[in-house]
C-alpha cells in the first residue's frame, strides 16, 4: 500500500529547489486505437518532477528518476495502462499535458496531472490533443519497466427511449403524490426551491424529497415522483443517479417501485434505509426490466418516513434499449477532464 506523504513545516524557511522541466524521451507521434508495447529503464536517469498533483489527490513521493513519453490523440480515446512485469520496480504512470514542473514552497517540483494509474488500470478518456505518459519511481524506486499503452475509441453512448435530467424542472407529463391524507408536510420538488445541492450526480437541478428542509419532528410525511408511461423494449435497462441520507434505521425510506397496470398495482425494486452517497457525487443505480418487456410501464421513486429526517434526491433517469456498460457510464464524469 502507497502512503500519500504531506509534509508541513512551521516557521521553517524552505529554499526552492533548481527547477528543471520534464524532457520528452521519446516521441510515440499520432496514436490512434490499438495496444503499443513500451519497455525501458529508468535507473540512472534525471528527476526532475518530486509528486504529480490533481486526480491523484494529496500527493505521491515519486522521488524516483522519470522517463517520459509524447504523443498525440487525433480523436477522443479511452487510455488504459497494463503492466507487463510481476516483479518490478515500482514504477507509476501520469498523464500530462505539460512538461513545466513549479514549487509551491512546501514540497519539491510538481506537475499538474489529468490521469493516474499505479501498476494497470484506467487512465480516463481524452479528447484530441498532446499529452505527456511519465514513467516515474514512487520513492525512489528505478529500474526496468515494461507495459502495454492501450487507446480504444469511446463505445457509442446508449440510445435511451426516456431521459430526464430536471434541468427545466420537475417536467408536467411526471406525476407527483402526496400520500398523507390531508396532507403532508412537503413533496418532491427540485433541490434549489430546497435550497440543497444536487448531490445525486447531476450538473444542474435535480429532484428532492427534502424531509431536513420541510419536515418536522412527529409529523409523517409520504411523497411519491412517478415517470410518464413508456413502453419497455426487450433487454431493456432502468438506471438513474441518487443521493440518499438517512435519518437512522426504521425512520424513513426510499423506495423504486414499478407499475404496468397504471397504478393499480405496484412492485418493489429497490427499498433504501440506509445511506448511499448521501454527500455525493451520487450513485449510479442500473435496474434489469428485461422482465417487462412489451408492457407499458410507470416508475415510483417514493420517499416516507414519519417526522424530520433527511433527503432522497434523483437525476439522470434513463432508459436504454439494452443494458448500457457501466464502464461508459463511469467516463462520463471523465469526459470534460481537460
Amino acid at each position: 500500500m502507497k502512503i500519500r506523504i504531506a509534509l508541513g513545516l512551521t516557521g521553517v524557511l524552505i529554499a526552492a529547489p533548481a527547477l528543471a522541466d520534464l524532457t520528452v524521451g521519446q516521441n510515440l507521434g499520432t496514436l490512434g486505437a490499438g495496444t503499443i508495447s513500451l519497455t525501458g529503464d529508468t535507473s540512472g536517469l534525471l528527476n526532475n518532477c518530486d509528486y504529480y498533483d490533481g486526480p491523484v489527490g494529496a500527493p505521491f513521493l515519486e522521488s524516483g528518476p522519470e522517463y517520459v513519453y509524447q504523443f498525440t490523440l487525433a480523436s477522443t480515446m479511452i487510455i488504459e495502462i497494463n503492466q507487463n512485469l510481476t516483479v518490478a520496480p515500482d514504477h507509476d504512470h501520469f498523464l500530462l499535458d505539460s512538461l513545466v514542473t513549479t514549487w509551491d514552497g512546501t514540497y519539491n517540483r510538481s506537475n499538474n496531472s489529468l490521469g493516474f494509474v499505479d501498476e494497470s488500470g484506467l487512465l480516463g478518456q481524452f479528447d484530441a490533443g498532446t499529452y505527456f505518459l511519465s514513467v516515474d519511481g514512487y520513492n525512489g524506486d528505478e529500474g526496468a519497466y515494461d507495459f502495454d499503452l492501450i487507446l480504444a475509441e469511446p463505445p457509442e453512448p446508449p440510445e435511451y427511449l426516456l431521459l430526464e435530467d430536471f434541468n427545466a424542472g420537475i417536467p408536467a407529463n411526471w406525476t407527483i403524490l402526496d400520500n398523507i391524507p390531508g396532507g403532508g408536510p412537503f413533496v418532491w420538488m427540485t433541490n434549489d426551491v430546497a435550497g440543497r445541492e444536487n448531490y445525486a450526480g447531476g450538473d444542474g437541478l435535480c429532484a428532492d424529497a427534502d424531509s431536513d428542509e420541510f419536515g418536522a419532528s412527529g409529523t409523517p410525511y409520504d411523497t411519491s415522483l412517478i415517470t410518464p408511461e413508456f413502453m419497455v423494449p426487450a433487454d431493456a435497462e432502468f438506471m438513474f443517479t441518487a443521493a440518499y441520507n438517512d435519518l437512522g434505521a426504521g425512520g424513513d425510506t426510499a423506495e423504486v417501485n414499478v407499475t404496468t397496470d397504471g397504478g393499480t398495482t405496484w412492485t418493489n425494486l429497490l427499498t433504501w434505509d440506509e445511506d448511499h452517497d448521501p454527500a455525493g457525487p451520487g450513485e449510479l443505480v442500473n435496474i434489469d426490466f428485461g422482465g417487462y418487456a412489451g408492457e407499458t410501464a410507470q416508475v415510483e421513486f417514493r420517499y416516507y418516513g414519519g417526522g424530520w429526517d433527511w433527503y432522497f434526491q434523483v437525476d439522470n433517469v434513463g432508459l436504454t434499449p439494452e443494458p448500457a456498460s457501466l464502464m461508459l457510464l463511469a467516463l462520463g464524469a471523465l469526459l470534460r477532464r481537460r
